[in-house]
């Protein structure tokens, strides 16, 4: 138990001691609020420290709040490193210009050891700037009965503003400005929390003015005969108002600012809708209601026929009227120039002008009465366009139509329109080639071959006025190209190749890619093997033919028994007979002579050349023999190229026999294959396992009697 005792007063001696050790106590501030500017900012506070100096190397921090007193993102004011051994010190410090805000607090950290202060008390912290606000330009405002107005501050400083009205506090706002809708003296103080009253703005005085009402005199719709006076009156006459009269919604020009009565004389070009604006010498607008001044008439002239109209050629054009009145007299104008004899209701004219009908009643108001304006145009020029059809390209196309692109007609009035092609019977059409006239009188224009190429364009002609198109370069491609061999190439003489003739080409020959010769002939005599192709070109376009193989005709002088490719079994031997030649020459792939005449004794697999002689020629082939291991006829073969199983390979006993024959057919009956030559080569091609069934049906015959059949599968 007394073991127990005395370890209990130990540790509460030491919790003690951890909790009554070395602190920082509370900052002491020595002023109340902070207001910065300019000129000031200076600001101190006391600090303390409780028990031992800090260690030497310590340094204070005098750190700052935000403006809700978060120390989160703590400011730091000043660094002091001279006040470790004093328990007691005060410090000047500035405060950051952007402070603004009403619950700020400081604290004193330090780093050796570290530890915090709490927070100091709250303050008020701004900066005050030194500017003078400027409201409403200093100008005063009146205020129209029942409107509202927007006077504002020349600068923002601060996050709200206090408004004073009259000298009372009336408002604040978040924005420098203010609306108003009563009179008073208004300024403004820009709102700086503790700091609130250095800067204001001056005193704008505003004015409210008496309302007032404006109208005209009388009915608000007025007929009016034709030249009559009508006179509109404003409901008020004061001379030191401003009249402004509007007719249509549109401002009268030239009137006097005092004109409390408009005078008109009623006629087609005054009828209308009109009110006027009044403003008193407050600057307040009223606006009166509309009347509207129509003609009184109890006759109507109106137009049944189009205003504009355009004449071509011999075309006319019909003007016509209708009036309400039987007994109505009609009088034709054309440019204001009476036309005589025209008392109808409709014109017929073929001059351009300005058209229009006078009509005389009987009625006391109506009196003379005039239709609208019938323009008539006749086109003044015209421009024409011609191009190729949308298929048209140089060099390529062997065949096209120039066709109208467009044919547009200039009027009087400056107007374009386009002349559709119902109305191109009022022109002459004449197409130009290479500047000769081709004599062709139509709007489109057809271009068989390359023997058309050219400049084109077209004339167009009007009343003995001559309109050209833009020009068109027209080049035709080439006609297909085809080269054959027309004399063939033998020892005893050379070949003759022959191209399509095409008028003035040039032909540009080719072996085995290589440039031979350039010329107007459409052939070529040539005594050199290869494959050639011609290049036929005229005026910048060209036109290939596909290439021919030129061998000599003499290969075909020689026979070969078997063949070219000859099998033969293990340790047999294999004859090759050639014919058709006076001498003849074996020798094998070293080029040692193995045989002078027709037979040639093969066991050896290779590659064995013959050269034989016809009269003045020497014709060189080849025989190649391969070792024949198969024993028996396959029925699976995998034709995928891998050299494994790839053909379908009979025994030795099958092949080289002329009088055997080979047939393959499909699952479907269809012969594939038919010879009496067979040389184990097909198929001839990778054949996979196309179609629906990959089984082929081989019989052999010999005589005319079947000896063998069977099937054979392809398999990948």
């Amino acid at each position: 138990m007394k073991s127990l005792k005395i370890n209990t007063t130990v540790l509460f001696l030491l919790l003690t001691s951890l909790t009554f050790g070395q602190q920082i106590g509370k900052p002491q501030l020595a002023y109340t609020y902070a207001c910065v500017n300019d000129g000031f900012n200076s600001f101190k506070a006391e600090f303390s420290f409780t028990e031992k100096p800090f260690n030497s190397d310590n340094e204070f921090y005098i750190e700052l709040s935000d403006k809700n007193g978060s120390f989160d993102n703590a400011v730091r004011l000043k660094t002091i490193t001279n006040e470790n051994y004093s328990f007691t010190f005060t410090s000047q410090f500035s405060m950051p210009e952007d402070i603004s805000g009403d619950n700020y607090s400081i604290r004193l950290r330090s780093t050796s050891p570290a530890m915090t202060s709490e927070a100091s008390t709250s303050f008020a912290g701004y900066f005050v700037p030194n500017v003078e606000m400027v409201l409403n330009n200093y100008e005063n405002y009146t205020l129209c009965s029942n409107a509202e107005t927007l006077i504002s501050l020349d600068m923002d400083v601060s996050d709200s503003y206090i408004w004073y009205k009259n000298g009372v506090e009336f408002t604040t706002t978040q924005e420098p400005e203010l609306t108003v809708s009563e009179g008073g003296e208004y300024y403004a103080e820009a709102y700086l929390g503790a700091c609130t009253g250095a800067v204001y703005s001056n005193i704008v005085e505003v004015e409210t003015s008496g309302s007032f009402e404006i109208g005209i005199l009388g009915e608000n719709s007025i007929s009016a005969c034709a030249d009559t006076t009508v006179i509109l009156e404003a409901s008020e006459d004061d001379a030191t108002y401003k009249y402004q009269w509007y007719k249509n919604g549109t401002l009268i020009a030239g009137l006097a600012d005092y004109t409390p009565a408009l005078e008109l004389n009623a006629k087609t070009g005054t009828y209308g809708e009109f009110y006027v604006k009044v403003t008193n010498v407050g600057g307040c607008s009223t606006k009166s209601e509309t009347v509207t001044v129509s003609q009184n008439k109890t006759v109507a002239v109106q137009t049944t026929t189009a205003l504009n109209t355009v004449i071509l050629g011999e075309n006319t054009a019909t003007l016509g009227i209708s009036v309400d009145d039987q007994n109505a007299e009609v009088l034709w104008y054309k440019n204001d120039q009476p036309i005589s004899n025209t008392n109808t209701r409709s014109l017929e004219v073929a001059e351009s002008g300005s058209y229009y009908a006078e009509v005389y009643t009987s009625d006391a108001c109506s009196g003379t009465l005039k239709s609208q304006v019938f323009n008539v145009y006749e086109p003044v020029s015209f421009e024409v366009a011609v191009n190729s059809n949308s298929s048209y390209t140089d060099c390529e196309t062997t065949s096209t139509e120039l066709v109208t692109k467009y044919l547009k007609a200039t009027l009087s009035n400056g107007d374009k329109i386009n002349v559709e092609k119902e109305l191109f019977h009022n022109f002459t059409f004449n197409w130009y080639k290479d500047a000769a006239s081709l004599g062709t009188h139509t709007s489109s224009l057809n271009l068989q071959d390359y023997k058309a190429n050219g400049l084109y364009w077209l004339e167009v002609v009007y009343k003995e006025n001559t309109y050209d198109s833009n020009s068109v370069d027209v080049m035709l491609g080439l006609p297909m190209v085809s080269l054959e061999i027309t004399s063939e190439l033998s020892c005893q003489q050379s070949a003759v190749l022959t191209a399509t003739p095409i008028e003035n080409a040039i032909y540009n020959w080719y072996a085995d890619g290589e440039l031979l010769e350039s010329s107007l002939e459409n052939t070529l005599l040539t005594s050199v093997e290869g494959n050639y192709e011609v290049v036929a070109e005229l005026v910048g376009c060209q036109r290939s033919s596909e290439p021919v193989a030129l061998e000599p005709a003499s290969n075909d002088l020689i026979s070969i028994y078997p063949g070219n490719f000859i099998t033969f079994a293990e340790g047999s031997v294999i004859e090759a007979r050639a014919s058709g030649g006076d001498s003849y020459e074996w020798t094998d792939a070293e080029g040692n002579v193995l045989s002078t005449s027709e037979i040639l004794m093969i066991d050896t697999e290779g590659v064995y050349t013959l050269t034989a002689g016809v009269g003045e020629c020497k014709v060189v082939k080849t025989v190649e023999a391969q070792l024949n291991n198969v024993t028996s006829i396959p029925n699976i073969i995998s034709p995928n190229n891998d050299s494994i199983n790839d053909k379908w390979k009979l025994p030795q006993k099958f092949l080289n026999d002329p009088e055997l024959e080979v047939v393959i057919c499909d699952a479907y009956g269809s012969t594939v294959l038919k010879t009496n030559s067979y040389d184990n080569t097909w198929p001839s091609q990778s054949m996979g396992t196309q179609g629906n069934s990959p089984i082929f049906y081989y019989f052999i015959n010999k005589g005319g009697k079947n000896i063998k059949k069977g099937s054979i599968t392809l398999i990948n």
